[in-house]
């Protein structure tokens, strides 16, 4: 964790909610474009598992860290005894893609999204799209309404890059 980084004691209490709508990011691409997008997001880190592979699941969208603007989404991944940490994310060249072509690439092109193939398939699927998007010079995927509508999330495929100089 950067000095950049910090942990979040509490978050506030809501409602189930059903569309998120935070504040909209402070740079982004538009749509189907790439570029500088910078945003203050959320992380929640849980604990691993004994018998798990992964904290949560191989990556659906590439192989990084994922961030959301939703603290309470946050909370769900960091479960009990993890934490959620905050920051302000920096991509010097994210693709912006739309909902439908995320879960396209997810699930027709590099299936890490088809559970019955079994975890290292899925993780083969999650480095191969990433290393596909860092040979064509993205550093991170960002999506609105992949998980909940109105939500923003990335995924940073080199974290230590994504910080402030």
């Amino acid at each position: 964790m950067s000095s950049r980084d910090y942990i979040v004691d509490e978050l506030p209490d809501t409602e189930e909610i059903t569309v998120w709508q935070g504040p909209p990011p402070d740079i982004c691409p538009e749509l189907g474009k790439s570029g500088e997008f910078r945003m203050t997001m959320y992380r929640g880190i849980g604990q691993k598992q004994n018998h798990a592979l992964f904290v949560s699941d191989p990556g659906d969208y590439g192989r990084g860290e994922y961030w959301t603007d939703w603290p309470q989404a946050a909370e769900i991944y960091a479960k009990v005894g993890g934490q959620v940490m905050v920051r302000e994310i920096r991509l010097k060249n994210a693709l912006h893609l739309p909902v439908e072509e995320v879960l396209s690439l997810a699930r027709d092109v590099y299936h890490t999204t088809v559970v019955e193939s079994g975890s290292a398939a899925r993780l083969k699927g999650s480095t191969q799209l990433t290393a596909d998007m860092v040979a064509k010079g993205y550093d991170g995927i960002v999506v609105c309404g992949y998980e909940t509508p109105g939500e923003w999330s990335a995924c940073l495929f080199d974290p230590q890059n994504s910080r402030d100089p």
